[in-house]
């Protein structure tokens, strides 16, 4: 239960950082967000692997679906890497237009 939990808060606090990045000036205050976000993505990645609950579960007719505490995590994960790429892309000047 604490690796979901702590799942939420590095969703949100990524949530959180990729809001304040899009208001941010460009330059050095943007990058510190960036490295930020790298933080919280190794955080996700240390959630999802150290998760240790349930990860599936019988389903209707015999499949195997995963749990909603499984689902959190993946979420956590996929959601602060694919923010941390495109804050990067846009930092670097690759990704251009209103983020």
């Amino acid at each position: 239960m604490a690796s979901v939990l702590l799942a939420i808060v590095v969703g949100l606090a990524a949530l959180g950082n990729y809001m304040l990045f899009s208001v941010l000036p460009q330059g050095f205050v943007q990058w510190l967000s960036v490295i930020g976000q790298a933080v919280f993505s190794i955080f996700a990645v240390i959630v999802f692997f150290t998760y240790q609950g349930r990860k599936e579960t019988s389903g209707y007719e015999g499949y195997r679906v995963w749990t909603v505490a499984r689902v959190i995590t993946w979420l956590a994960l996929f959601g602060s890497v694919a923010t941390f790429v495109v804050m990067l892309l846009a930092a670097m000047g690759i990704l251009k237009g209103s983020i």
